[in-house]
């Protein structure tokens, strides 16, 4: 996290989920209702730091007994944060943001096991 705080140029290792999860997240964000150049932007760059937050973060545990349950949680916490950070600036309903929010988040987890599983 520290490359994070400090300005420290970013690994490709942590740029390339970023980007794929923003490519597949953002058009599903647009699909969902949230038409506006500027939401879809704002939540592309949501999208983008707490991606980089989470796998920076996910890359210094250790330990990998918990690492699935672990995956989970922070991506609820991901999710929560995303929330509270769209919340302030897309307009509309709590209820639809956060089952947006959900669905994008689960259909890029989704595709993202795939991905890794055929790796």
């Amino acid at each position: 996290m520290d490359a994070l705080l400090t300005g420290t140029p970013l690994e490709s290792w942590l740029l390339l989920p970023a980007v794929l999860t923003a490519v597949i997240e953002t058009p599903l964000f647009w699909l969902c209702g949230y038409r506006h150049i500027g939401q879809c932007a704002w939540f592309m760059a949501v999208n983008i730091q707490t991606n980089l937050l989470l796998n920076e973060f996910l890359a210094t545990q250790a330990d990998a007994l918990y690492a699935d349950w672990l995956v989970v949680l922070c991506e609820l916490v991901v999710v929560l944060l995303e929330f509270a950070l769209c919340r302030s600036v897309v307009p509309g309903t709590a209820k639809h943001l956060w089952l947006t929010l959900l669905t994008t988040n689960l259909s890029s987890y989704g595709l993202g096991l795939v991905l890794f599983r055929c790796m």
